[in-house]
C-alpha cells in the first residue's frame, strides 16, 4: 500500500500515515528508520480477530494515534485453517478470524490494537 507518513513518534519507530482509505497509525518494521513522506508498505495484522461484523460500507483503515484501528476490507478467501485474505484497498492482507468464518466476498469491519508496516521498494 502507498502511504503518506505525516509524524514519527519519538524513538518508538511507531507513525502516523495516511493512505487510500484514510488516516491511521502503526509500528513500522523496516530495517532502516522510518522517514517523513511516501512509503510503499505491506500491513500485518499480528492479533488474532476474534469479533467482527458484516457489513455494506466502504473499505477503511482508520485510527488516532494509541487508540484500536478500524479495519474495513473484503474477504477474498478464507483458508482451512481459518486465515482470511482481506482486501484493503489494493493490498491482501492475512488475518487470522475467531468464528463464525465469513463468506467470500463478504464485506467485514473489526478493531485491531495494532498494525505493523513492512516497507518495500518497488
Amino acid at each position: 500500500m502507498n502511504v503518506i507518513i505525516s509524524s514519527l513518534i519519538g524513538q518508538s519507530r511507531r507513525v502516523v500515515f495516511s493512505g487510500p482509505l484514510g488516516e491511521a497509525w502503526g509500528t513500522w518494521r523496516g530495517d532502516e528508520p522510518p522517514q517523513l513522506g511516501p512509503a510503499n508498505v505491506e500491513l500485518d495484522i499480528p492479533d488474532v480477530i476474534e469479533k467482527w461484523t458484516a457489513v455494506d460500507v466502504a473499505e477503511s483503515l482508520e485510527g488516532s494515534l494509541g487508540a484500536p484501528l478500524a479495519v474495513c476490507g473484503t474477504v477474498e478467501s478464507i483458508s482451512d485453517d481459518g486465515v482470511a485474505a482481506i482486501r484493503v484497498a489494493s493490498d491482501i492482507v492475512l488475518v487470522e478470524l475467531g468464528p463464525p468464518t465469513p463468506s467470500p466476498h463478504q464485506r467485514i469491519t473489526f478493531r485491531v490494537p495494532r498494525i505493523d508496516l513492512y516497507p518495500y521498494s518497488l
